[in-house]
């Protein structure tokens, strides 16, 4: 594939007597090109971008005084449109609690796509070489830190055309579970029946909150709250019951905590 102005070049006329007249032409041209001679080859510098996009039969002849006529044909894609680039995943502005898979669709009308680079806040994080245009394509389990990241993709073509798609994307770690913390009343103690279990939750590493519920022997998964995190147990029956309070935040970070209290 070619683009841009491409130099055609002719490194042999041996088959010409004298000094050959040397011409460059294409399929669609209006006229040919006489090329210009440098001590022992020819050269024609192309010019590719007035013309439309796709293969072309590119030929080179040259005769001398005695008549002798020589023609070389090769056929060239010529490519000047730079690849397209979807960002699919993972969506602007989320969250996630480290590992990170990044999907893309690189695409090209005329030409393959030669390798894409996945960019972390400007700088090249790893390439891809073995690309699928047309498709959705994986940089898989990149690896981050807790912070905020910036990201885009960037594909060149195998005329050598260079894009990105341009929209940075901000993707959040936060690699911080949320935190449990029973507030009243002590852990495996005896309670009334009306007695309201306090806890709280708290998240530092930014993604915040997501849900909360909690589980007994014979309750699973409550999301019902008395205030911000109580849980009514005017309904229990008497004994010791085990709970079970799990949290999420945005990220995907997990946390559970179990107690038991003695309803009496």
């Amino acid at each position: 594939a070619i683009k841009g102005t491409f130099r055609i070049n002719v490194s042999s006329t041996y088959q010409l007597d004298d000094a050959p007249f040397v011409n460059f032409t294409y399929d669609g041209a209006a006229s040919n090109f006489t090329m210009t001679q440098a001590t022992d080859y020819y050269f024609y510098d192309f010019v590719t971008t007035a013309l439309t996009d796709g293969q072309r039969k590119l030929s080179v002849y040259g005769n001398d005084s005695a008549g002798n006529r020589v023609r070389a044909d090769i056929l060239a894609t010529i490519d000047n449109t730079v690849p397209a680039v979807r960002l699919d995943n993972p969506l602007n502005d989320s969250w996630r609690n480290g590992s990170v898979t990044f999907v893309y669709a690189p695409n090209d009308n005329t030409t393959s796509v030669s390798n894409c680079s996945l960019l972390i806040n400007g700088t090249i994080n790893r390439t891809n070489l073995s690309i699928v245009k047309g498709i959705e394509n994986t940089f898989l389990n990149v690896e981050f830190g807790n912070g905020i990241y910036v990201w885009d993709v960037n594909c060149t073509d195998a005329a050598g055309n260079m894009a990105n798609n341009g929209t940075f994307r901000m993707v959040k770690i936060d690699t911080t579970k949320p935190v449990i913390t029973l507030i009243d009343p002590p852990n495996e103690s005896a309670i009334r029946g009306n007695k309201t279990i306090n806890f709280s939750i708290t998240d530092s590493g930014g993604a915040n909150v997501q849900n909360v519920s909690w589980s007994t022997n014979y309750l699973l998964n409550q999301i019902d709250f008395i205030g911000t995190y109580g849980i009514n147990t005017s309904t229990f029956p008497e004994g010791k019951t085990n709970f079970t309070i799990t949290a999420n935040d945005s990220a995907g970070n997990r946390v559970t905590m179990a107690f038991a209290f003695t309803i009496d």
